[in-house]
């Protein structure tokens, strides 16, 4: 019933001592003791659902009666704004309704909008709220964040995949756990996230996929588009726990006791083992630090992608301090050093055709917004 109101439904659920994670079918859930992460897509109503869940952390015995302390709210650039419903059709409306939600708590709601104007490559961000006591939320902390280790989450978003990749998320009969898992290996996607607490995912008919995992207290969530003419992926890690710097500003191993969640070693290079597995024709990196001990991470992203430059082009790199929320914000973009070529192509191509219009031929429909995850995200 709480996630009525976005106009999304639950298709299943696994969890571990730290989280109940649930598939959705519009994207994901996630439910720790004090905080809760939604990510919905196409043209659903995500702040919609938020009273709620409010009201429920807030009254419910079972949790113990729940103060909310802090929100935020990002997204990418929508392809088709205006088939949103309101008030997502433009940010400063999205602002406004966010700030009605969450504009009271301490510090107040900050908006910030990172990347590149003109070609819509671009971050969204809505924060309210301070950060814990124990964090530091100071503008140097933000750029660099030192002293004691704190977690990132890297959310990746491409387009243009690879369409031989994308074979792998239709439906080919039904499938089955054991065969959901012979997927994850054949497609890469296990290799990518490793060993895990519990994995759950679904192929949906005739094609998409998603997928949550759940190692201690860090996720792991997946969603693809794989249609040709509107393909896009998003991939997410989110709480994985960063190194700390001591004074000299050597790196030390995260705590001991918590456990990592990245197989990968260099943190940053889980976003080229993605952009090898998606071959995306674009890009995009959303790296937010909180707490302390990253070091300059998100900019490391920038410097480690691409190691070919064969491959990709790097586009742009911005910046933003999470004033009073706490933290930084990193949003890197990269385009595929194919792309260009393939434009190319298809230029001289329709320059050479000439198309036979019949009368009676229908007129194109317009791109269905549905088909499209331009995934929304709220963390309270």
């Amino acid at each position: 019933d709480l996630l009525v109101p976005a106009e999304c439904c639950i298709v299943s659920s696994v969890s571990n001592a730290a989280c109940d994670a649930y598939l959705l079918s519009e994207s994901s859930l996630f439910v720790f003791d004090t905080k809760i992460v939604l990510k919905t897509c196409g043209r659903t109503r995500i702040l919609d659902a938020v009273p709620g869940i409010v009201s429920l952390a807030q009254e419910s015995p079972s949790v113990g009666g729940l103060k909310l302390v802090r929100a935020k709210y990002s997204r990418s650039a929508f392809k088709c704004p205006e088939q949103q419903p309101a008030p997502y059709t433009h940010f400063a409306l999205e602002v406004e309704a966010l700030d009605e939600l969450f504009g009271h708590l301490e510090g107040g709601g900050h908006a910030y909008v990172l990347g590149d104007q003109l070609n819509k490559s671009l971050w969204h961000i809505y924060t309210a709220g301070r950060s814990p006591p124990n964090s530091n939320p100071s503008a140097s902390s933000c750029s660099h964040l030192k002293k004691s280790g704190g977690t990132m989450t890297l959310e990746i978003c491409m387009t243009g995949l690879d369409a031989k990749y994308c074979e792998h998320f239709s439906t080919c009969g039904e499938r089955s756990t054991a065969s959901n898992e012979g997927l994850r290996i054949r497609s890469g996607i296990a290799k990518l996230i490793g060993a895990q607490d519990a994995v759950d995912d679904y192929v949906f008919d005739p094609c998409g996929y998603s997928m949550n995992s759940v190692k201690a207290n860090s996720l792991v969530t997946i969603h693809i588009t794989p249609e040709e003419n509107c393909s896009y992926a998003s991939v997410e890690f989110c709480g994985v726990p960063l190194p700390a710097e001591d004074e000299a500003g050597e790196k030390s191993d995260p705590d001991p006791d918590v456990e990592v969640v990245q197989p990968w070693g260099e943190l940053s290079n889980v976003v080229k083992s993605v952009a090898d597995l998606f071959k995306p024709e674009s890009l995009y990196v959303a790296a937010t630090c909180e707490g302390g001990g990253s070091g300059n991470v998100s900019g490391a992203v920038w410097e480690i992608l691409p190691r070919d430059a064969t491959t990709f082009k790097k586009m742009f790199s911005a910046e933003q301090a999470l004033a009073c929320y706490g933290g930084t914000c990193g949003f890197h973009a990269f385009s595929s050093s194919c792309k260009e070529g393939k434009a190319k192509k298809a230029a001289a191509a329709a320059a050479e055709f000439v198309p036979t219009i019949l009368e009676d031929e229908p007129a194109p429909s317009p791109l269905d917004v549905e088909q499209v995850q331009q995934t929304m995200k709220l963390l309270i």
